[in-house]
């Protein structure tokens, strides 16, 4: 079951999608992604990205 988070990146973007999956180094596959930046207040469907585990700051439940 797909679980709802919310997860920043250097505190100037966010990521808003469903967590598909996750291997051992915390790369994310992300499904119904939508990039949020945090200073233009904006965002972006993405839809399924690949999100490298050392560009994750904070994760959290939303």
């Amino acid at each position: 079951m797909p679980l709802d988070r919310d997860i920043t990146i250097d505190s100037l973007f966010q990521f808003l999608s469903f967590l598909q999956g996750f291997d051992e180094y915390m790369n994310l596959v992300l499904d119904e992604a939508e990039e949020v930046s945090i200073k233009k207040n904006t965002r972006k469907p993405l839809g399924r990205i690949l999100l490298k585990g050392d560009n994750i700051t904070l994760m959290m439940n939303t």
